[in-house]
């Protein structure tokens, strides 16, 4: 099965050197599933005999359920930072909901997921302790996918007219990381900025000004991770910061280090 080239995995704290102790994977869903779910994703990592390994990941603006032995859960909207300890051998399968993808699902305002994660079968029913135990079972991953869209295709989600709008305010937000302003991106859409606030309160379950600065710490990440060299000043003007202390105090305050520790040079 090929996976998902949706997107490039984002927000994952050194990337390249966690994939030495895990492998991630990403699958598209189903057509009739595609208008609610960005992509399933499965992590496998068999750490045995090995010391263990935690992982950091700046989280993104999007419900995910992941199901894990005994312990699968719905996730809310993750503020700060999510650290997860990999030991021994093991396997999680995750959906990726839209923004807005989970609420037809839920059919509560997203903001109330804001931050907390629930057994999953508290809203979707007892059934996905079943699918929890066929998927993880399962090591082919086009039988794991098949399994989770029939399951959710179950629940006959109705398509609710404002998922697409609120993801093309998210896509543009997360390919424009100079943007600074709440305003500026409710007046591209032609909105007040209480407006987009109660759709972002709805539908995505943080508000606009969180998602701004959420995908510019992803693209800082990002091209923290690409290059060899970086030229820090330029790096901060080029996401809208008008000085270095600024950059420094943000990224700081999401990662707990300065750039300069995060990427092992001299600033």
């Amino acid at each position: 099965m090929k996976p998902s080239s949706k997107t490039e995995p984002r927000g994952i704290m050194k990337l390249n050197e966690g994939l030495k102790s895990f492998n991630l994977a990403r699958y598209d869903p189903s057509k009739e599933l595609d208008f609610f779910i960005l992509h399933y994703w499965t992590v496998e990592w068999d750490l045995t005999g090995k010391p263990a390994v935690t992982q950091e990941v700046i989280s993104h603006p999007n419900v995910q359920l992941v199901l894990e032995r005994n312990n699968s859960r719905i996730w809310g909207v993750v503020p700060n930072r999510f650290l997860r300890t990999l030991d021994g051998k093991g396997r999680v399968f995750g959906v990726k909901f839209r923004a807005g993808g989970f609420f037809p699902f839920y059919r509560k305002i997203q903001s109330e997921l804001k931050g907390k994660s629930v057994l999953a079968n508290t809203i979707l029913g007892e059934n996905v302790n079943l699918l929890e135990q066929q998927i993880l079972d399962e090591s082919i991953p086009e039988q794991q996918v098949n399994l989770m869209n029939s399951f959710l295709e179950g629940f006959h989600p109705e398509r609710d007219e404002q998922i697409p709008l609120v993801n093309q305010i998210m896509d543009y937000a997360c390919d424009h990381p100079a943007l600074m302003k709440v305003e500026d991106l409710a007046e591209r859409f032609g909105m007040n900025k209480r407006t987009l606030e109660r759709v972002f309160s709805k539908y995505v379950g943080v508000s606009p000004k969180w998602v701004i600065n959420r995908y510019r710490m992803h693209e800082i990440l990002h091209q923290i991770e690409k290059q060899e060299s970086i030229n820090w000043t330029q790096l901060a003007l080029d996401l809208g910061y008008f000085d270095q202390p600024h950059f420094i105090r943000d990224f700081k305050a999401m990662t707990g280090i300065r750039p300069t520790e995060y990427k092992g040079n001299n600033f």
